[in-house]
């Protein structure tokens, strides 16, 4: 069962917040950390960037930490933060995300079960905030049923891989689980600004439960997030989606050989029409079948380049 409110056994936590020349959608998530009904021991803000006057200035007025990694990619600004991190659980936001005030203290509930290695929570369009107006259209991500996904998840490899268990603009991860044989935190091949786009949380997902560990969605830890502004927005932000899924897909299948025959299924499954019910796309914008497959086919190609520049040393 859930645990009903928080108080002083809740773990200590540092936000980390990835941004690059955004210094107005940062001041926003900012300030709405500051109505916290739980506050953080510490927000770092790391700028993927040079470094920006203006995003260093939003971050000193509101008292967080500035760090800068002129790398690009969201998970090595990520993994630097949660590095410089001192904290028991390590929460990251979007830049552009807007938290509700109970959203820290409905994520750190769940790490009172020291089995929870990961939790994420609910991501509504930005904007509807009253709940009479909220329609099934306003909900990015997650319904209202907490939900556990561990081993014996009879699908916890399909839905931790593949957008059942969460999205990166909500989650936070207990910071001693992000250490493992395959290094220190997210797959710095993934995400935006890589090859791969994204898929750098189903990842983290997959090998956090894979490791023996429970993720928990948690509805009441919300977050607001912008939603594309135009058809055509759309259309470009689910094509994408397609890119990166086929993307994430190879990889299953070239490096989780253990994994092999269910990524092969699932495969199967989607192209032939048919994908699970917890991936309803019910209300994606109709795309013509050769825009579908060139996006399939951009995401292998994309794991190919990431592939080989892996094997030569390239960035």
């Amino acid at each position: 069962m859930p645990l009903d409110k928080p108080d002083d056994s809740l773990p200590s936590v540092t936000v980390v917040i990835a941004t690059r020349h955004r210094p107005d959608l940062l001041d926003r998530c900012l300030s709405a950390l500051h109505g916290q009904s739980v506050s953080p021991s510490t927000v770092i803000v790391v700028d993927n960037s040079g470094g920006d006057c203006a995003t260093r200035a939003v971050a000193a007025g509101s008292g967080a930490t500035y760090l800068v990694e002129p790398r690009l990619g969201v998970s090595r600004a990520r993994n630097v933060g949660a590095l410089a991190a001192t904290t028991d659980v390590v929460a990251y936001l979007d830049d552009d995300a807007v938290p509700d005030s109970g959203w820290l203290a409905a994520l750190l509930l769940e790490f009172r079960d020291p089995r929870v290695a990961a939790v994420t929570g609910r991501i509504l369009e930005l904007g509807e905030v009253d709940a009479v107006r909220q329609s099934a259209r306003s909900v990015i991500f997650g319904g209202p049923r907490r939900l556990v996904f561990d081993r014996s998840t009879i699908d916890w490899f399909e839905r931790a891989n593949f957008g059942g268990v969460g999205q990166g603009a909500n989650v936070a991860i207990r910071r001693s689980t992000l250490t493992s044989s395959a290094g220190f935190g997210f797959d710095e091949r993934l995400g935006a600004g890589t090859r791969m786009v994204g898929e750098e949380e189903h990842d983290a997902f997959f090998r956090l439960i894979d490791r023996g560990y429970r993720v928990v969605y948690a509805p009441a830890a919300s977050v607001q997030h912008p939603c594309p502004g135009s058809d055509a927005k759309a259309r470009r932000l689910h094509l994408r989606q397609l890119q990166t899924t086929s993307a994430h897909l190879a990889l299953l299948l070239t490096e989780e050989r253990r994994y092999r025959w269910r990524s092969a299924k699932y495969a199967l499954r989607v192209v032939s029409g048919r994908p699970p019910t917890w991936r309803s796309e019910t209300s994606a914008p109709q795309l013509s079948r050769l825009a579908v497959a060139r996006a399939r086919v951009a995401g292998i190609a994309a794991y190919v380049r990431m592939r080989v520049a892996d094997m030569t040393g390239g960035e």
